[in-house]
């Protein structure tokens, strides 16, 4: 088949994506808080005191390291009123589970989005704030990977949030030291607004999908341009001009994130690949198994997106190597590097450390997937 007619196979293939973006609700150790208002205590500061050193001890026996210090009570201020009449308002926020397992549940966020990664497309996006610029991300999920997406966080939910997490908040308000918070609230003549336990939520996912690239949007679009015409309607011609420019510019960042998504992905495997044959003898098979693993992940996330066929000949790549290294065969190690540098449109060297750095420098610098749909 020639390139031409590849192109065009393929265009019809990737064209339109079916996309959504993810909403990730992930909980986090803010629902863990409980608040007290200890505005009537004549010495806020003594009680604050008194409170940390219970939330110490608790550290101190659960710890699997020694401990290191931190404030475990925020005391809020505020006035109300004026003149004689003024009253200042105290409330104390604090968590009384142990720091270990606060810890554990700030690693969560993370360990979601990394469970996701293999399954959808990440954007980088600069963002200012008052305090400067900071950079937010924005995730594309193919449709294809939809329910994988949603099987990968119930595993985390199951293995982490409920056999894990939860499990140790429940053992902890079991606990002597769990009740001695509540009865130091008590006994200075305090009280806790709340129910003394809390169910901490399943992660839950929800996805939006992404218009621009549906052929229903296209088809909502020209029937009013259509409608416009007939009507000679001027201004609304010039509006739907408008969301179709909008919607063309949305499409191209999209598509140019897969792009430079797939393309650092897969720079990174041969890089890492490139490292492993520069290493030789020195490989252990579990660095050639991970590696081979991301390559199967980037394969399927690339098939979701209707890029399979293209990236194939690369990751192809990965096998053929790490059998290569295995065996300590130079002449196949060759061969593989040779195939990648073609794959990336580079004429072989006789030196495969030469072939992989070639084929990396050109998917680290610039357009590759982009020049097979566009």
């Amino acid at each position: 088949m020639s390139t031409q007619a590849t192109v065009s196979v393929l265009k019809s293939r990737v064209l339109p994506l079916e996309l959504y973006v993810p909403d990730l609700d992930v909980p986090s150790q803010e629902m863990l808080f409980y608040r007290v208002d200890i505005t009537g205590s004549k010495d806020p500061d003594l009680w604050v005191r008194g409170l940390e050193d219970i939330l110490c001890k608790v550290d101190d026996v659960y710890a699997k390291r020694e401990r290191r210090g931190g404030k475990r009570v925020d005391l809020a201020c505020a006035k109300f009123g004026n003149g004689r009449k003024e009253v200042r308002s105290r409330v104390a926020r604090f968590i009384p589970y142990p720091l270990l397992t606060v810890n554990r549940i700030k690693r969560l966020r993370s360990e979601a989005y990394q469970v996701l990664r293999p399954y959808m497309i990440t954007q980088e996006l600069e963002a200012k704030t008052g305090s400067g610029d900071v950079t937010k991300k924005q995730h594309y999920l193919p449709t294809a990977n939809l329910v994988e997406a949603f099987g990968a966080l119930d595993k985390l939910n199951q293995e982490v949030v409920l056999a894990e997490i939860r499990k140790k908040l429940e053992a902890f308000e079991r606990t002597r030291h769990y009740a001695r918070i509540f009865e130091y609230i008590e006994e200075t003549g305090f009280k806790v607004p709340e129910i003394p336990h809390k169910v901490f939520p399943l992660i839950s996912l929800s996805a939006n999908p992404l218009g621009v690239f549906s052929e229903s949007f296209h088809r909502f679009l020209d029937e009013k341009k259509r409608k416009a015409i007939e009507d000679a309607d001027k201004k609304a011609l010039e509006l739907l001009a408008r969301v179709e420019e909008e919607a063309n510019r949305k499409r191209a960042e999209v598509l140019k994130t897969i792009d430079g998504d797939l393309r650092s992905r897969l720079s990174e495997i041969m890089t890492k690949l490139a490292e492993l044959a520069a290493n030789g003898g020195k490989n252990s098979m579990n660095s050639l198994r991970a590696t081979s693993r991301r390559a199967e992940q980037l394969s399927n996330l690339a098939a979701s997106l209707g890029f399979g066929d293209i990236i194939k000949e690369s990751l192809g790549v990965v096998e053929t190597t790490s059998k290569a290294i295995l065996s300590g065969d130079t002449a196949k190690l060759l061969e593989s590097s040779k195939r990648f540098a073609e794959s990336c449109g580079f004429t072989p060297r006789a030196s495969a450390a030469e072939n992989f750095q070639l084929g990396v420098r050109k998917l680290r610098g610039g357009r590759f997937f982009l020049n097979v749909i566009e």
